[in-house]
């Protein structure tokens, strides 16, 4: 799909889509600030992973990972 992996931290991997896009491995973290770039990543894994069954997604601010609530703040 294009992603490279960070060499300062080799548990992220980027590609620039007008923009850099993050994909961390152990919580799969997509974000962009052009939605539609998050939507065309999206699609691109479900076609490739989601076919035996459904792949969650959650957006905004608040989210339930692991068991724990999360709630993003923007800087």
């Amino acid at each position: 799909m294009g992603f490279y992996i960070n060499s300062y931290f080799y548990c992220v991997a980027n590609k620039v889509v007008n923009s850099t896009i993050l994909w961390n491995v152990d919580d799969i973290k997509i974000s962009h600030a052009d939605i539609k770039v998050v939507d065309s990543i999206l699609a691109d894994l479900r076609s490739s992973y989601g076919k035996e069954a459904a792949l969650p997604e959650s957006r905004g601010k608040l989210h339930d990972y692991l068991g724990m609530k999360l709630e993003l703040w923007l800087m």
